[in-house]
């Protein structure tokens, strides 16, 4: 492939220290816990593995859906085909009028406690791209949905059927460049792990623990140094960090609720949630992100149709970012949308014309 899908991440380099948040630690482990609500053993509604899963691959569920309405698209069982309705240039090279720019191809394949899923992403060319691949253990385990796949719609938990589920996305080469691996430690216990790779090397870390008395989950951050070559593209990604970073969130059958961040004192939500986005949201998933949208780089280019009036597009877009806030999920995506709202209004292509405020 000759294309630099990665043009912007040519030369990443995210290099952070713990000298800058250590005071900030040091503030927060003299801060009480917040008040306790009334709940039984359980854990606010917080990131768990499929959320976090969601931040990064809702961009390639995007991807698909706005294909499908810029271009024309031949459906069968196992395959999308992309079209457009006039001349197409692919690197250079002349694409005639309803002839594929891009395809999509799922295979399946269920075997005893072992399904399969695989999702293929194709060039005007026919030339690969990317995969994807889904490894769900367990015992009666029910057919794949197809259609579904193809729509880029997967979600990633484990059933109560299942033991464990694997996601890998790697190159036209089959490289591994991404990976996600969960599974029940203890099914009886309600224990469940999740580990996070990029390029082999370990980044994140999840741990959940239900119990009658007390439940807890743990997010642990490791350093990275990953380099990464492609034809005549590549990236780089530095996090040093002097230690593993920690954050934890334990519940009380009593109600009680505390948050801890790298230190064996309770801090308040509010650092808990700074630092999380900071080092999780903002380091680890968005390597995953950054990953991800460079391949997708090589797919044709597409933009956001809206079949309503620009208030209506407006309005859906807050509704979906109100959504992702509100219930804690995404918040890179509620980032970016405030930041393109941001430029547009700076631009001059949202015009504020609510009545001034009374005084």
């Amino acid at each position: 492939m000759k294309h630099n899908p990665w043009f912007f991440l040519v030369s990443l380099l995210l290099v952070w220290s713990l000298v800058s948040t250590a005071s900030a630690q040091e503030t927060s482990n003299q801060c009480l816990p917040q008040a306790p609500i009334e709940i039984y053993a359980e854990l606010p509604r917080f990131h768990n593995v499929g959320t976090l899963f969601d931040e990064f691959r809702n961009q390639i569920r995007d991807k698909i859906s706005q294909l499908a309405t810029n271009y024309i698209r031949r459906v069968s069982k196992t395959r999308y085909v992309f079209e457009d309705d006039k001349e197409y240039l692919c690197s250079k090279n002349k694409i005639p009028v309803r002839e594929m720019i891009a395809a999509i191809e799922v295979n399946t394949e269920l075997k005893d406690d072992l399904r399969r899923e695989t999702i293929s992403y194709f060039t005007c060319k026919g030339q690969l791209i990317f995969t994807e691949n889904f490894e769900t253990r367990g015992k009666e385990l029910t057919e794949s949905n197809t259609q579904q796949l193809l729509t880029g719609v997967r979600p990633f938990i484990l059933e109560s059927n299942e033991d464990s589920e694997t996601y890998t996305l790697s190159d036209s080469k089959r490289m591994e460049m991404l990976k996600v691996h969960y599974k029940k430690d203890d099914q009886k216990a309600q224990k469940t792990k999740a580990d996070f790779f990029i390029l082999g090397q370990p980044a994140l870390s999840y741990y959940e623990n239900i119990g009658k008395k007390q439940s807890q989950v743990s997010y642990i951050v490791y350093p990275l140094n990953i380099s990464y070559k492609y034809d005549n593209g590549g990236f780089n990604v530095n996090y040093n960090i002097d230690s593993n970073l920690e954050f934890k969130i334990s519940g009380t059958d009593k109600g009680q609720i505390f948050y801890f961040y790298n230190s064996a004192k309770a801090t308040t939500f509010s650092q808990f949630i700074t630092q999380f986005q900071s080092h999780v949201l903002g380091i680890t998933i968005f390597v995953y992100r950054a990953i991800i949208d460079g391949f997708l780089g090589a797919l044709p280019a597409t933009e956001i149709v809206s079949t309503g009036s620009k208030s209506d597009r407006l309005l859906e877009e807050l509704n979906i970012n109100l959504s992702r806030l509100v219930n804690n999920v995404e918040i890179n995506e509620v980032r970016v949308f405030l930041q393109d709202f941001k430029n547009s209004v700076e631009a001059g292509f949202i015009k504020d014309e609510r009545p001034a405020k009374a005084k």
